[in-house]
């Protein structure tokens, strides 16, 4: 307004200085406007960031610990295999002895032998 007036009056490069010192005050406070908002920007960024990062933390901590669950799940799992493999094995070597014992037992040339035996005496 004091521009308007000075201009008025006649005092045109008065009226000039003060509206290039406006200028510059209004594009000075422009870029401090522009500054300030980079700056919460940037705070924001960076606080997204650390979110991320830590969420990223939490993930891989629970992933970790899943992984190692398993782990033992499945060495748990092994050893019950095994023992029920080991068990299967010996159940079957012990039912081929007892028919090998009976096959010896009850062969025709133990009873050819048992015959020729008697027939010495």
């Amino acid at each position: 307004k004091k521009e308007q007036n000075l201009a008025q009056m006649g005092k045109y490069t008065e009226a000039n200085a003060l509206k290039q010192k406006g200028d510059l005050l209004e594009k000075s406070e422009e870029e401090k406007h522009v500054q300030i908002r980079k700056e919460k920007i940037l705070h924001r960024t960076q606080m997204l960031v650390k979110k991320h990062q830590k969420e990223m933390k939490v993930l891989k901590e629970r992933n970790k610990k899943q992984r190692e669950g398993l782990h033992i799940k499945y060495e748990n799992e092994i050893k019950l295999l095994r023992k029920r493999y080991n068990n299967v094995r010996r159940d079957i070597e012990q039912r081929q002895r007892l028919e090998r014992m009976n096959l010896l037992k009850n062969s025709p040339f133990k009873k050819m032998e048992r015959k020729e035996a008697i027939h010495k005496i």
